[in-house]
């Protein structure tokens, strides 16, 4: 079986050349965007600048904490990683989590957590996690099965899963990857190069300018599909951030303020 070689980052690996990372093979890079309600990994956007330039796939993970608000947590991480082109993560970890709740309470703020990302996001979140760790921490609820698993097992042949998973879409095979004199955690996605984009999808090419259709008035919405609370008026133009397919597959582009769908929209500039 073919995989897919790719890294995950965070402060602790700073610095980084990330080139160092696609010269020895990576495909992919995912890093630490967020923990709790307002914890930012102060190399994230370094990190996301760099995958950008090099045009390589780029996603953030969020570390859960169940002693905080799961709600504002999903926002506190849309807000520091949304526009990221990889499915948004969900890291569940002992660290700073063991013994700080029943299972059941960990699981119903957990399962909160991922509906507002989902809502936010308009895909569905991965969750990070391994055996051991999902086992101590939750009550291995069958709604896992509605989520893809990005699995922690190192040095192993095949992982092992926490239940009630029997598949897995990235595995972190090991924390002691070697490039460039340093170390890394390296992961594989499960499957090649053409699975990958299958997977995930190709990115969305941003235009640099828009305009507002010249025909009405819009609407500018709080999120993808969400409530209006301002209006960006005909004519107008903009040089949006990111653009978003909602689950529905609405193309939308966000303005900095907030969001406006693209078919009220004409690209000025590609």
């Amino acid at each position: 079986m073919a995989y897919l070689l790719g890294m995950d980052l965070s402060h602790w690996k700073w610095p980084t050349n990330i080139s160092d990372l696609v010269a020895a093979g990576g495909r992919f890079v995912y890093a630490k965007a967020t923990e709790h309600t307002n914890f930012v990994d102060e190399n994230f956007d370094e990190y996301r600048a760099q995958a950008d330039e090099l045009k390589l796939p780029f996603g953030g993970f969020h570390y859960f904490r169940v002693a905080y608000d799961p709600i504002e947590q999903a926002r506190h991480f849309y807000s520091v990683a949304s526009g990221t082109f990889l499915t948004p993560v969900i890291d569940v970890e002992k660290a700073n989590n063991a013994g700080l709740a029943s299972k059941e309470l960990f699981t119903n703020k957990l399962k909160a957590c991922l509906d507002e990302v989902q809502a936010l996001w308009g895909k569905t979140p991965m969750i990070y996690s391994s055996q051991s760790h999902w086992f101590e921490l939750t009550t291995e609820p069958v709604w896992s099965l509605g989520y893809p698993l990005w699995v922690a097992n190192y040095e192993v042949e095949t992982p092992k899963l926490p239940r009630p998973w029997s598949s897995w879409v990235l595995w972190q095979f090991t924390d002691r990857y070697a490039v460039a004199g340093k170390t890394y955690d390296a992961n594989y996605f499960n499957g090649d190069q053409a699975a990958f984009d299958a997977y995930f999808g190709a990115p969305m090419t941003l235009p640099k300018l828009i305009q507002i259709k010249s025909s009405n008035n819009v609407g500018v919405r709080d999120k993808p599909g969400g409530a209006a609370f301002s209006i960006a008026f005909k004519g107008w133009q903009f040089r949006p951030m990111e653009a978003v397919e909602d689950a529905n597959g609405k193309l939308w582009y966000n303005l900095g303020p907030g969001w406006v769908p693209a078919a009220n929209v004409t690209v000025v500039e590609p």
